[in-house]
């Protein structure tokens, strides 16, 4: 990105002085701090890269690091200037490193850090909801109903549920939820949760489904199994699940290749098996002749069941009960949620450690 502009001609100009020193000792300390801020500048640039941040203030940050570059050029000064330019660089320096702090700059960071270094932070919180009670939920029981009415219904073909919804919406958390009862653990032979998302090898899924079939039937886990060929793990599942009624979720489902390639591997029959995917686009599924298909769509929480989800979270202490003098602060920052279950439910548990109507005020003036 803007990094290349800024690199060049600093490095060499601090490489330059620093030749120098010798006969500029006068300035060894501007040289450092210069040091240090370039190494600080650089550093952003580069995160900012690799988080692709492309915002419009971070497209100011970058033009006024541009703006320093080109006010050094040309350097050419008698050396009784040079450290009053030096002084006048590193002060904008600075001004730029401090603005991007109060615009922030820290937070692009830890995406980046992140989205870089931890691919699987996604699975893992999506995986989280599979520990929810049900006394966290809030605004699902018609939806939960209805899902269970096509799970348990009499139709003996397989049925693919898919249920859909924008991120943040609460997908998973209401097909885990429904997933995990009693009833429909009961009412299947075989039930695995399995989580796909945007990037995923296809064999480590149906690794996954193979191992849990070993356990579910208290079989011992070959060791060959982790050598398996995605013919082998496709006709090993086709095997133990053609004569078996089965539930399998797909969570986190992104493009229809990913449907095609564990589809493959779910027997059709008519022992009332049961496909449920989760996913932000309604058409990952293809409708075919002769398959049965259901679609729910989430819809964002009520204003009324996303004050109380945010109170029962932003107020445990005071048994959900919203203070009367940030009521109105509350209120709106609820609002600015949209009715999206994850986002209210984020903001309620930071909330909960906010003591004072300033801190709370804070929170309201700054959150985008």
């Amino acid at each position: 990105m803007a990094s290349t502009s800024l690199d060049p001609f600093l490095g060499q100009l601090i490489s330059t002085l620093e030749n120098e020193a010798s006969s500029l000792a006068a300035v060894s300390n501007e040289i450092q701090e210069m040091k240090l801020l370039f190494r600080s500048i650089t550093s952003f640039l580069v995160d900012a890269d690799r988080a692709g941040e492309n915002s419009e203030i971070h497209k100011a940050w970058v033009a006024s690091k541009d703006n320093v570059a080109s006010s050094t050029e040309p350097f050419v000064f008698p050396r009784r200037q040079v450290a009053a330019k030096l002084q006048d660089i590193n002060t904008k320096m600075k001004s730029i490193t401090e603005r991007a702090n109060q615009f922030g700059v820290q937070q692009l960071e830890e995406r980046a850090a992140t989205s870089h270094h931890d691919p699987n932070w996604k699975n893992r919180l999506s995986e989280a909801s599979l520990f929810f009670k049900d006394e966290d939920l809030v605004g699902i029981k018609k939806a939960q109903h209805e899902l269970l009415g096509w799970l348990m219904d009499e139709e003996p073909k397989r049925t693919v549920i898919s249920v859909v919804g924008m991120g943040g919406s609460g997908k998973t958390t209401l097909v885990v939820n429904t997933f995990n009862k009693q009833s429909v653990q009961q009412h299947f032979d075989f039930c695995t949760w399995i989580t796909v998302s945007q990037q995923y090898a296809i064999e480590e899924l149906l690794r996954s489904m193979v191992k849990d079939i070993y356990k579910q039937t208290n079989e011992e886990v070959p060791v060959q199994v982790d050598t398996f060929t995605y013919r082998t793990l496709v006709e090993t599942l086709v095997q133990f699940l053609q004569s078996r009624r089965y539930l399998i979720v797909l969570d986190d489902v992104w493009s229809i290749r990913s449907w095609h390639e564990i589809n493959i591997a779910l027997p059709e029959g008519m022992h009332g098996s049961r496909i449920m995917v989760t996913t932000c686009k309604e058409d990952i599924v293809p409708s075919q002749s002769g398959m049965v298909s259901y679609i729910h769509w989430i819809q964002p929480l009520r204003i009324e069941e996303g004050w109380k989800l945010f109170c029962e979270k932003a107020f445990p202490n005071e048994l959900g009960v919203c203070p009367s003098c940030i009521d109105s602060l509350a209120r709106n920052l609820v609002e600015k949620c949209e009715g999206l279950p994850l986002a209210i439910v984020a903001l309620g548990g930071l909330m909960s450690s906010k003591k004072s109507l300033a801190e709370w005020k804070r929170v309201h003036d700054n959150l985008n």
